[in-house]
């Protein structure tokens, strides 16, 4: 569920998270900052210069009111891109999200538990077709070591470690033959009793 509510955040999120333009940092004479996407002035009743400010904050954005007394001197001023970068990163980053970079450009936070199982993943992927190409080559039969969380699996009681038969090669096989088998009776059904 909080998944759920997670990527409901992002999704409205990532409809205002196009990088603008140009970003300012607002400073106030008390020493907090904000990094701003967008400003417009005001006036109000007593003609008061105001700034309404749209924040620069993807995880959380947010619309608000500052007064220009309130501004310490030299500000607002533009960010810099890379500095914005950073920050938008690092602002991620302590929030539990690891900014991926998708093969359309975009860039996209993604739950850090995600990523690591997904990179977990991937690196066992490499290990497995790396086996397959030296097992096509001839090389040595034993498999690859695959990266596995802290704990080892026990091997099995029935397994002898010593003996190097080609039980893997039969094992792939009898798989092999069992998704053909499987696809042909889904394909059977689904043409001819149709």
């Amino acid at each position: 569920m909080a998944n759920l509510l997670t990527c409901l955040i992002l999704m409205v999120t990532a409809q205002n998270s196009e990088p603008p333009s140009s970003t300012y940092i607002f400073q106030l004479q008390d020493g907090r900052e904000y990094y701003v996407r967008s400003y417009r002035e005001e006036r109000n009743s007593r003609g008061q210069l105001l700034y309404i400010i749209e924040t620069d904050e993807p995880w959380r954005p947010t619309t608000r009111t500052i007064r220009a007394s309130d501004l310490a001197p030299g500000y607002p001023v533009r960010e810099l891109p890379n500095a914005r970068q950073q920050r938008i990163e690092q602002g991620w980053a302590e929030r539990g999200y690891q900014l991926v970079t998708l093969p359309s450009g975009e860039r996209r936070p993604i739950p850090q538990s995600e990523y690591e199982l997904a990179e977990r993943a991937r690196q066992w992927a490499l290990a497995v077709d790396a086996y397959i190409e030296e097992q096509d080559r001839g090389g040595d039969p034993d498999p690859p070591d695959v990266p596995v969380d802290e704990t080892q699996l026990a091997p099995s009681e029935a397994s002898d470690p010593t003996n190097h038969s080609d039980a893997g090669r039969w094992l792939l096989a009898a798989t092999i033959v069992a998704v053909a088998a499987v696809l042909i009776g889904v394909l059977f059904k689904t043409l001819i009793l149709a």
